[in-house]
């Protein structure tokens, strides 16, 4: 999952979050505007069962829990205390839409080969059965 914006001219505006399954394990990107944030996970998660994954920010600490045990903690760069979202882009379950960059945001540009079951962002569920484009997604579900 990402969100992305452009890099602006302002160094303050480049914000983004991500986080990617790289060789069987979590790396979740940050960056406020002030210098990215790296949590890399030592537990492993292409296991073939389902993990809840929760990331949480409170200040600057941010903490990536997995099946409710904390497997990475770090604080954000000085200077952070929001990471924004895009006013124009969006926000990328399994993968990036086709031609876009990553502009070193994500770890990888490899599309997710699992199961995303359900995902809350701020607080809300998101609708997995309104996507606004699911080219070469399967909706419905996983073997």
């Amino acid at each position: 999952m990402s969100t992305f914006q452009g890099k602006t001219k302002k160094a303050r505006d480049y914000h983004y979050y991500s986080v990617a399954v790289i060789g069987g394990l979590l790396e979740a990107r940050f960056n406020g505007g002030s210098g990215e944030t790296l949590l890399i996970s030592e537990v492993r998660v292409n296991d073939g069962a389902f993990h809840t994954v929760t990331i949480s920010k409170r200040n600057r600490k941010i903490s990536l829990n997995m099946d409710d045990h904390e497997v990475a903690v770090s604080r954000l760069a000085k200077g952070t205390n929001s990471i924004e979202g895009p006013a124009n882009g969006g926000l990328y379950l399994g993968g990036l839409s086709e031609g876009m960059t990553l502009r070193g945001m994500a770890g990888t540009k490899e599309r997710l080969i699992g199961v995303i079951r359900d995902f809350v962002f701020n607080g809300a569920i998101v609708k997995m059965n309104e996507p606004t484009n699911f080219k070469g997604i399967g909706i419905g579900r996983g073997q």
